[in-house]
């Protein structure tokens, strides 16, 4: 099929050009896998979307960058690996979806269920769990008046965020939030705040609480980082260690927070390490002290010289 342009030239359309093509090749896949003793084919299993899918996620991961080198590929991908690719498709893209999970599909562990949570309870034996325990630095709570307003001030965003996760429960708001915003711990929250309702002061035992979790996670990562069920052995581990006074005759309290805190610390954690690795942070003066920033820097030095 062929047409004249506006100069009078003939000239072909390359999609049928390309359609034709792609005929001629199934012709000579059939008549091979034909041979073979193969009765049908699918045609439909030789589309590229999923190709296409993948390279949206990269596409949509460098922003205006529609033209990546190597290296800017290269960095994308690790990331996706690591987030799981978070577009499986292109939106508004003329592709099916290609009914992938991801590509690290054991990190769906994070978002566990109660039923796991037992299944852990019941094969994580006593010995090792009390090794663990035993190997844990002692929790003795901050008395500067630096640390305690950036504990108070996140404390306060995890409770606003548990919150909408358990929903209209007027007995769990109390526990988690407090009226009073006049405490020192509370400074942070009412100079950023820019209404009354935008952020939350939160009660001073969750505050405390929360301040004691998020002082475990980091020494739990680095004893579960390398094995499975990351986020089930630091949640088993910080209940057992643990204790919030307060609960709630319809919800877990305990149970739902230390989830919901493992899960905001991992988070924030891997996406520290990446940005890392793409050069994006910069260390401290005295350098990193944690094992897998180091680690991660180091690789990111080397990454960058290439």
């Amino acid at each position: 099929m062929k047409f004249k342009n506006i100069n009078g030239k003939i000239v072909d359309v390359p999609s049928v050009r390309g359609w034709l093509q792609t005929l001629h090749s199934l012709r000579k896949i059939w008549f091979k896998l034909e041979k073979e003793g193969f009765t049908f084919m699918s045609t439909r299993n030789f589309n590229q979307d999923p190709v296409e899918n993948f390279f949206a996620a990269i596409r949509n991961h460098q922003g205006r960058n529609i033209n990546p080198t190597c290296n800017n590929f290269i960095a994308s991908f690790k990331t996706l690996t690591i987030n799981n690719f978070q577009t499986i498709r292109s939106p508004g893209s003329n592709c099916e979806e290609d009914g992938s999970d991801g590509v690290l599909t054991n990190l769906k562990t994070f978002m566990c269920t109660e039923q796991e949570h037992t299944e852990l309870e019941t094969t994580m034996d006593e010995r090792t769990a009390l090794s663990i325990i035993n190997r844990l630095k002692k929790y003795v709570a901050s008395k500067e008046l630096l640390n305690l307003n950036l504990d108070t001030y996140i404390a306060g965003f995890v409770a606003k965020k548990l919150i909408q996760k358990i929903g209209n429960c007027d007995k769990c708001k109390k526990n988690l939030t407090s009226v009073s915003g006049t405490g020192v711990q509370n400074t942070f929250i009412r100079f950023r705040a820019y209404s009354p309702k935008s952020l939350l002061f939160p009660e001073s035992s969750f505050s405390a609480y929360f301040s004691e979790l998020y002082f475990h996670c980091p020494q739990l990562f680095d004893m579960f980082c390398t094995g499975n069920n990351l986020k089930l052995n630091m949640s088993y581990i910080l209940k057992r260690i643990t204790h919030f006074p307060h609960d709630c005759n319809k919800h877990n309290l305990q149970d739902i927070i230390i989830e919901f805190v493992t899960h905001f610390y991992i988070l924030a954690k891997v996406r520290n390490i990446v940005k890392i690795l793409k050069g994006l942070r910069q260390p401290p003066p005295g350098g990193y002290k944690d094992y897998l920033n180091n680690l991660a820097f180091t690789k990111s030095k080397m990454f960058l010289k290439k």
